[in-house]
């Protein structure tokens, strides 16, 4: 039976994958010429499989809503090593095709109307779940910017008032960071030696997050330059503003946990503690009877 379902799955992944045009038969070499198929490399590559073209006839599998939502993920969580749109895709239908092969093997031992729709139901969840994979990883990382952007700018400020510029400034503190934010000031930093003006790679930093503080602080620089306000001055700002906020934001979510914590105590606790409790009574009652 393993060896049969094992066969099944293959057979399965190798037709879907040549109906969809994913598997193309390589040519002969011509000319003493090896044939290769010319493919961009490094980070270029990423973006290229981010395009919705990429993904050929693999777009019939799901709704534009997906694909955007889809996309936005990409971006938020930072460009995945190896979670391209493409790749995305081809990981839903593998999952799904493996998934209906396997539970409609079982469903196929003992019919039943129940077995078909638990092999409906896990064929959909395969298919939904690395979508819903690279939105927890896109949450996360966004959680992560939002608590290194106070210590982060507090080390900008450091370097500006030592006599750096802001650039500068933002290019050390994101040479010797490890973090999330520190690649997103290296990779705004690179958009504008590539030839991308400041305002455009600020507001390009701000489509890439969800965070409002980020948000507000690439709208303040902008506006810094624009209307020759001190960057130094208005960084430090920003960062104790921020740092007031973080605090705000743990002292909430303590004062949450008294209720998060109501119906554990009441599904859970409760009860034995109620058995325990009661059970002697009840028992001692049971035996005067």
């Amino acid at each position: 039976m393993l060896l049969l379902g094992t066969a099944l799955i293959m057979g399965a992944c190798t037709l879907l994958f040549v109906s969809l045009g994913l598997t193309v038969p390589r040519p002969a070499a011509t000319s003493g010429a090896t044939w290769r198929r010319a493919r961009p490399s490094g980070s270029a590559a990423i973006f290229v499989d981010n395009d919705v073209e990429s993904l050929g006839r693999l777009r019939m599998l799901t709704v534009p809503l997906l694909v955007r939502r889809a996309e936005r993920n990409i971006a938020l969580s930072g460009h995945r090593a190896g979670w391209t749109l493409r790749r995305l895709m081809l990981v839903k239908t593998v999952a799904a095709t493996v998934a209906a092969v396997l539970t409609m093997s079982l469903w196929a031992a003992s019919p039943s109307g129940r077995g078909l729709a638990l092999s409906i139901v896990v064929t959909g969840a395969a298919f939904f779940y690395p979508d819903l994979w690279l939105s927890s990883r896109a949450k996360e990382r966004q959680l992560a910017l939002e608590r290194e952007l106070p210590d982060l700018l507090d080390q900008v400020i450091i370097a500006i008032e030592s006599g750096m510029s802001f650039e500068g400034a933002l290019g050390r503190v994101g040479e010797r960071g490890s973090g999330p934010l520190a690649q997103e000031f290296m990779r705004t930093l690179q958009d504008m030696r590539l030839g991308m003006s400041r305002r455009a790679a600020y507001n390009a930093l701000a489509d890439r997050t969800t965070i409002p503080d980020l948000k507000r602080f690439c709208t303040q620089i902008i506006q810094a330059e624009e209307f020759g306000v001190s960057t130094a001055t208005l960084v430090r700002n920003l960062a104790a503003e921020m740092r007031i906020k973080r605090r705000f934001r743990a002292e909430e979510t303590a004062q949450k946990l008294p209720v998060k914590m109501i119906f554990p105590l009441v599904s859970c606790f409760f009860p034995v503690l109620f058995v325990v409790i009661l059970f002697p009574a009840f028992y001692g009652i049971g035996q005067n009877l």
